[in-house]
């Protein structure tokens, strides 16, 4: 029994010994290093403060020693660190080095730091800028994670690896930068990307609302837009054929996707959890089958194959509705209700396409009352092709159709959110997209509260400027 107690002795003071360091000067602690003549800075019994410069090299007896690392949790929970200067003759941060230093704002890399170990930096949230030269060539797992003040990250020319989670949920970050001499990664439009551009590795948690990613994108990486709260919406391009894990998650006010990949591109696990619930996914057109069965894809509860470029002309009691014809369409379904979340309907269905000359016509509505409607085209299968969606409200005194109308008169008016939402009552101050129609047939689209422009009504699409339908 005394001998498993000196052994247990033995082993705390020899663990305090390390912990302490070999020796202590200019109130930084160092241990020596197996070379003999070098050192790297440890934790020791100090509670590092203020402002901390790690000097070259440190003199201690008689031998002078290289100070060469950081090490393990040197500086960890250090809490009332403000900055660090990292000399010269260091090439590595140890793990956890300066993990949860909240007041530290400032790092000077030396000219020779190659390694940032894992959570280095992990929750320092009072971080604002990191510069890294061109020594560096790994940053490890979790690196910066955590750090929410952190806006900007300079990526130095030497950087070969970047570890899972190194900048994830940096909440004020909004720009990656990549020496244009880096082969390995590169940056567009503050998003970080491999060299070649095929893969999208880290879009910035504040980056813009709408964003389309650029078109030699072939995969997302997991967690690439993990917890981006800012992102509205965002398209994919045609060439994508596989995203990570959680590439999406907690996007909690993610709306729209746009994807315009023929074949649903092979996601792994939890691509969207956390997404906006009533999010709207937009798909090529004939695609809606392939999609919605997809065992991740079709989570989505609302699929859009297409949107349909149809009319309804108000009646008194009724409306007119005319619509363009769906190629490979069997059928049309028409639905009508008075709630604007489509609850009690009235349903239409029928064989042909009606237009300007042939209207399909709605009767037995209530006078001067606000109806929604929603149009889909299904295949012989019964599968959905293409949908529109509006809003009218009947007349109050017109019993017919007019056999010809000369003057130009606004006949109907839907709004959209940039979300492609439709909306039933839009609050003043809110960004909308304004869609009329005319009794001569034409259709204006006005973009409200400084919105970008618009094309015409069809599925949304992106582009560098923002938002657009097309």
């Amino acid at each position: 029994m005394k001998k498993s107690i000196f052994i247990t002795v033995s082993i705390l003071i020899a663990a305090f010994s390390a912990m302490a360091g070999d020796f202590t000067v200019g109130g930084i602690s160092y241990n020596r290093l197996p070379d003999g003549k070098s050192v790297e800075v440890t934790a020791g019994t100090m509670n590092y403060s203020g402002d901390i410069v790690i000097p070259d090299q440190v003199t201690y007896g008689t031998a002078t020693y290289a100070i060469t690392a950081i090490g393990e949790a040197a500086f960890s929970r250090c809490q009332a660190l403000n900055s660090v200067t990292i000399g010269d003759n260091v090439t590595e941060i140890g793990d956890l080095a300066f993990q949860r230093c909240s007041a530290l704002s400032s790092v000077k890399f030396g000219g020779s730091v190659a390694k940032i170990g894992f959570e280095a930096f992990y929750y320092c949230s009072n971080l604002a800028s990191v510069e890294l030269g061109p020594s560096v060539i790994e940053i490890g797992a979790s690196a910066f994670e955590y750090c929410r003040g952190l806006v900007s990250v300079v990526i130095g020319s030497g950087v070969a690896e970047i570890g899972e989670w190194a900048f994830r949920n940096c909440n004020s970050l909004n720009e990656f930068a990549v020496d244009a001499k880096n082969q390995n990664f590169a940056s567009s439009d503050g998003v970080l990307l491999n060299k070649a551009a095929t893969r999208l590795i880290a879009y910035p948690n504040a980056k813009a609302k709408y964003y389309a990613l650029p078109t030699s994108v072939d995969s997302i990486a997991s967690q690439a837009f993990f917890n981006c709260f800012v992102l509205r919406a965002v398209s994919i391009p045609q060439g994508v054929t596989y995203i990570g894990s959680n590439a999406f998650s907690n996007c909690v006010n993610l709306k729209t996707v746009n994807c315009a990949a023929n074949v649903p591109p092979t996601c792994i696990y939890n691509v969207f959890s956390g997404i906006d619930s009533l999010a709207a996914l937009y798909v090529p057109t004939g695609k809606y089958f392939d999609y919605s069965t997809d065992r991740y894809w079709g989570l989505f509860k609302y699929i859009v194959a297409d949107l349909m470029d149809a009319s309804a002309a108000p009646l008194r009691t009724g409306a007119a509705f005319t619509w363009q014809a769906v190629t490979g369409a069997a059928g049309y379904t028409l639905q009508i209700s008075a709630d604007a979340d489509m609850t009690a309907v009235g349903t239409y269905e029928m064989a042909d396409t009606h237009d300007a000359t042939n209207p399909y016509i709605v009767s037995g509505l209530d006078e001067n009352t606000c109806y929604y409607y929603r149009l889909e085209a299904h295949n012989q299968a019964g599968i959905i092709q293409a949908k529109a969606m509006g809003v009218f409200t009947t007349g109050e005194s017109s019993s017919g159709i007019a056999t010809m109308v000369i003057d130009r008169q606004p006949v109907a008016r839907t709004y959209y959110g940039f979300d492609g939402q439709l909306l039933a009552d839009p609050q003043a101050g809110t960004p909308v997209i304004s869609v009329t129609r005319f009794t001569d047939g034409s259709v204006k689209r006005v973009c409200q509260n400084g919105a970008p422009s618009i094309i015409k009504h069809k599925a949304p699409t992106f582009s560098s400027q923002g938002f657009a339908i097309s």
